[in-house]
């Protein structure tokens, strides 16, 4: 009791988790953070691909081989490459005219996303689909539609009838594109805070 009115005294005060003060403070932390961090949000979605066929234009897309690395190293960096390889991850490669202009990987392993602090754990028969990088002069060509129904067919006839990924609704047009064009079902939904 003596040491409840030494707190008191003191100026000390418990303050409900739940009360008004406590969210005005975690608000103007926020706030005072928003030029350091983020928040951002991330969909886990999934697909039963039953694509057929699809015309590619003039995108062509296969399987990175070894000799390949030096080309995805171009576009994602070497040391990407070498933690892809290391993992045991297939990497696609995309090219239009002869030259690499995309790439992508395909896990059937646990990946963790360090930026976003998840990790994605695909149960037997999924696959996850990652690291789609697209070349700046490259874009809204037709590239990243490539490095998504490639790899799903290769999933899909390699034992992973499901294909995931994870999508951002920041970029408008990407939830449209798979869950509306794709019918992919949204698995969950993170938010995470993230350094700009």
């Amino acid at each position: 009791m003596a040491a409840a009115e030494g707190k008191r005294a003191a100026g000390i005060r418990r303050i409900p988790a739940g009360g008004r003060l406590v969210r005005a403070c975690g608000t103007l932390a926020l706030e005072a953070l928003r030029h350091v961090v983020d928040v951002e949000e991330l969909w886990l979605i999934e697909h039963e691909p039953e694509v057929a066929e699809v015309d590619l234009g003039d995108v062509a897309v296969r399987v990175a081989a070894d000799h390949d690395s030096s080309l995805v190293a171009e576009l994602i960096g070497e040391k990407a490459v070498a933690a892809g390889r290391r993992r045991g991850d297939v990497c696609f490669l995309a090219c239009r005219d002869g030259t690499a202009v995309g790439c992508g990987w395909l896990t059937t392993s646990e990946y963790k996303l360090p930026k976003y602090g998840l990790r994605v754990a695909p149960r037997p028969g999924e696959g996850y689909h990652y690291g789609l990088y697209v070349a700046p002069g490259a874009r809204r060509g037709g590239v990243a539609f490539a490095l998504c129904v490639f790899p799903w067919q290769y999933a899909r006839d390699h034992g992973c009838p499901v294909a995931l990924g994870h999508i951002s609704p920041r970029n408008a047009a990407t939830p449209k594109i798979f869950v509306g064009r794709f019918g992919h079902r949204i698995r969950s939904r993170s938010r995470v805070l993230v350094l700009s």
